[in-house]
């Protein structure tokens, strides 16, 4: 095990190592992977391994849920476009809303709305565009 303070000098060498040594690193570190070329991806992915080493890895179960969440599956959208799952955050005469985008709509509160409209309506009681008012992009 390394020692703590040789981290972060590690975690700052990456920055000078090609791609082709952040690949041969993860095949040493018992990663099974075909070659990745992003630079950035290998350099995320050495410093997590590092990090793993010295403080220890997350259990298999939480890193199967990681995946699940962020690549194994599809990316869901509900009937106006927005992925399931997308939480949307106002502040609204000092009282803070929650929004998550749901398959069959919108959800805040245990309350269901079909529209982002419906539910800034429920929020400021007056009717907004609910793209205006839950700031979408």
């Amino acid at each position: 095990m390394k020692a703590l303070d040789e981290v972060p000098a590690q975690l700052k060498a990456l920055d000078h190592m090609s791609t082709e040594e952040l690949n041969e690193f993860c095949r040493k570190h018992g990663q099974r992977m075909k070659p990745i070329r992003s630079k950035k991806l290998l350099q995320k992915m050495v410093s997590f391994m590092l990090q793993a080493e010295m403080f220890g890895d997350i259990l298999v179960v939480i890193r199967k849920q990681v995946y699940d969440i962020g690549w194994g599956q599809p990316h869901i959208k509900n009937a106006k476009g927005i992925e399931t799952g997308t939480a949307f955050i106002r502040k609204w005469k000092g009282e803070t809303y929650h929004l998550t985008a749901v398959a069959d709509g919108f959800e805040m509160n245990g309350q269901k709305y079909r529209s982002l409209s419906g539910a800034a309506k429920a929020v400021t009681g007056t009717q907004w565009s609910g793209k205006v008012f839950w700031k979408v992009k």
